[in-house]
Protein backbone atom coordinates (compact mmCIF):
# COMPACT_ATOMS: atom_id res chain seq x y z
CA UNK A 1 0.00 0.00 0.00
CA UNK A 2 2.97 2.25 0.67
CA UNK A 3 4.55 1.84 -2.78
CA UNK A 4 1.10 2.34 -4.27
CA UNK A 5 0.86 5.71 -2.59
CA UNK A 6 4.05 7.08 -3.04
CA UNK A 7 3.68 6.45 -6.68
CA UNK A 8 0.64 8.00 -6.88
CA UNK A 9 2.36 10.77 -4.92
CA UNK A 10 5.31 11.05 -7.38
CA UNK A 11 3.35 10.71 -10.59
CA UNK A 12 1.07 14.11 -9.05
CA UNK A 13 4.08 15.92 -8.32
CA UNK A 14 5.41 14.95 -11.87
CA UNK A 15 2.56 16.01 -13.45
CA UNK A 16 2.60 19.31 -11.45
CA UNK A 17 5.91 20.40 -12.30
CA UNK A 18 5.51 19.34 -15.71
CA UNK A 19 2.58 21.13 -15.91
CA UNK A 20 3.96 24.96 -14.91
CA UNK A 21 6.98 24.23 -17.12
CA UNK A 22 4.45 23.63 -20.16
CA UNK A 23 2.60 26.65 -18.95
CA UNK A 24 5.48 28.84 -19.29
CA UNK A 25 6.79 27.12 -22.78
CA UNK A 26 3.17 27.45 -24.16
CA UNK A 27 2.92 31.14 -22.71
CA UNK A 28 6.56 32.05 -25.11
CA UNK A 29 5.31 29.27 -27.99
CA UNK A 30 1.78 31.51 -28.04
CA UNK A 31 3.88 34.75 -28.21
CA UNK A 32 5.91 33.60 -30.93
CA UNK A 33 3.04 32.64 -32.73
CA UNK A 34 1.16 35.44 -32.30
CA UNK A 35 4.20 37.81 -33.67
CA UNK A 36 4.83 35.42 -36.93
CA UNK A 37 2.11 32.81 -37.39
CA UNK A 38 -0.52 32.68 -40.19
CA UNK A 39 -4.02 34.87 -39.80
CA UNK A 40 -5.32 31.65 -38.34
CA UNK A 41 -2.73 31.12 -35.87
CA UNK A 42 -2.47 34.31 -34.86
CA UNK A 43 -6.02 34.61 -34.26
CA UNK A 44 -5.93 30.97 -31.85
CA UNK A 45 -2.47 32.54 -29.96
CA UNK A 46 -4.13 35.78 -28.96
CA UNK A 47 -6.94 34.05 -27.99
CA UNK A 48 -5.19 31.47 -25.94
CA UNK A 49 -2.81 34.55 -24.68
CA UNK A 50 -6.10 35.53 -23.04
CA UNK A 51 -5.92 32.40 -19.95
CA UNK A 52 -2.43 34.07 -18.78
CA UNK A 53 -2.30 37.02 -16.67
CA UNK A 54 1.78 37.51 -17.05
CA UNK A 55 2.84 40.73 -18.20
CA UNK A 56 4.74 39.17 -21.33
CA UNK A 57 0.92 37.89 -22.48
CA UNK A 58 -0.17 41.52 -22.22
CA UNK A 59 2.56 42.93 -23.79
CA UNK A 60 2.04 40.42 -26.72
CA UNK A 61 -1.60 41.13 -27.15
CA UNK A 62 -1.39 44.90 -26.92
CA UNK A 63 1.53 44.57 -30.10
CA UNK A 64 -0.89 42.72 -31.39
CA UNK A 65 -3.76 45.90 -31.65
CA UNK A 66 -1.55 46.94 -34.68
CA UNK A 67 -2.06 43.13 -36.47
CA UNK A 68 -3.44 43.73 -40.06
CA UNK A 69 -5.98 40.95 -39.68
CA UNK A 70 -8.95 42.36 -37.98
CA UNK A 71 -9.48 39.26 -36.71
CA UNK A 72 -6.46 38.80 -34.45
CA UNK A 73 -7.55 42.26 -32.94
CA UNK A 74 -10.62 41.05 -32.07
CA UNK A 75 -8.95 38.84 -30.34
CA UNK A 76 -6.51 40.41 -28.90
CA UNK A 77 -9.23 42.99 -27.15
CA UNK A 78 -11.32 40.02 -26.32
CA UNK A 79 -7.99 38.62 -24.34
CA UNK A 80 -7.11 41.67 -23.02
CA UNK A 81 -10.23 42.30 -21.64
CA UNK A 82 -10.40 38.58 -19.77
CA UNK A 83 -7.24 39.79 -18.18
CA UNK A 84 -7.84 42.86 -17.08
CA UNK A 85 -4.74 44.29 -16.48
CA UNK A 86 -5.18 48.33 -16.52
CA UNK A 87 -1.50 48.50 -17.46
CA UNK A 88 -3.39 47.48 -21.53
CA UNK A 89 -5.53 50.77 -21.22
CA UNK A 90 -3.37 52.99 -22.49
CA UNK A 91 -2.68 51.02 -25.32
CA UNK A 92 -6.45 50.42 -26.44
CA UNK A 93 -8.03 53.58 -26.22
CA UNK A 94 -6.46 54.89 -29.81
CA UNK A 95 -8.19 51.78 -30.68
CA UNK A 96 -11.28 53.44 -30.21
CA UNK A 97 -10.62 55.45 -33.95
CA UNK A 98 -9.92 52.15 -35.57
CA UNK A 99 -11.97 52.26 -39.01
CA UNK A 100 -13.91 48.85 -38.68
CA UNK A 101 -16.77 49.46 -36.05
CA UNK A 102 -16.82 45.95 -34.90
CA UNK A 103 -12.89 46.23 -33.73
CA UNK A 104 -14.42 49.64 -31.74
CA UNK A 105 -16.94 47.46 -30.32
CA UNK A 106 -14.28 45.29 -29.11
CA UNK A 107 -12.12 47.75 -27.49
CA UNK A 108 -14.92 49.43 -26.05
CA UNK A 109 -15.63 45.74 -24.28
CA UNK A 110 -12.23 45.17 -23.40
CA UNK A 111 -11.97 48.70 -21.19
CA UNK A 112 -15.70 48.09 -19.56
CA UNK A 113 -13.98 44.65 -18.36
CA UNK A 114 -10.59 46.51 -17.75
CA UNK A 115 -12.60 48.39 -15.33
CA UNK A 116 -10.11 51.36 -15.22
CA UNK A 117 -11.81 55.33 -14.89
CA UNK A 118 -8.89 56.52 -17.12
CA UNK A 119 -10.80 55.08 -19.86
CA UNK A 120 -13.42 57.68 -19.36
CA UNK A 121 -12.70 60.38 -21.26
CA UNK A 122 -12.30 58.76 -24.41
CA UNK A 123 -15.55 56.94 -24.24
CA UNK A 124 -16.96 60.06 -23.17
CA UNK A 125 -16.02 61.64 -26.23
CA UNK A 126 -16.43 58.74 -28.76
CA UNK A 127 -20.15 58.67 -27.32
CA UNK A 128 -20.45 62.00 -28.48
CA UNK A 129 -19.33 61.48 -32.05
CA UNK A 130 -21.09 58.34 -32.53
CA UNK A 131 -24.79 57.88 -32.45
CA UNK A 132 -24.83 54.60 -34.12
CA UNK A 133 -27.04 52.19 -31.96
CA UNK A 134 -24.84 49.15 -32.81
CA UNK A 135 -21.56 50.86 -31.11
CA UNK A 136 -23.54 53.60 -28.98
CA UNK A 137 -25.49 51.62 -26.40
CA UNK A 138 -22.28 49.47 -25.66
CA UNK A 139 -20.26 52.81 -24.88
CA UNK A 140 -23.19 53.70 -22.66
CA UNK A 141 -23.16 50.75 -20.85
CA UNK A 142 -19.15 51.09 -20.54
CA UNK A 143 -19.34 54.73 -19.15
CA UNK A 144 -21.99 53.79 -16.93
CA UNK A 145 -19.69 50.44 -15.45
CA UNK A 146 -16.55 52.70 -15.09
CA UNK A 147 -18.43 55.54 -13.48
CA UNK A 148 -19.74 53.13 -10.41
CA UNK A 149 -15.94 51.69 -10.52
CA UNK A 150 -14.75 55.26 -9.93
CA UNK A 151 -17.53 55.84 -7.39
CA UNK A 152 -16.60 52.77 -5.56
CA UNK A 153 -12.90 53.84 -5.37
CA UNK A 154 -14.24 57.15 -3.11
Amino acid sequence: MKKISFLILTVCLGMIFNQNTRGEDSLTRDIELLKNGDDETREDSARRLGDYREKEAVDALCEALHDTNEDVVEEALASLGRIGNSDAVEKIVPVLSHDDIGIRRSAVRALKKIGDPRALPALEKMLDENKNPFIERPIEAAIESLKAAQNAGN
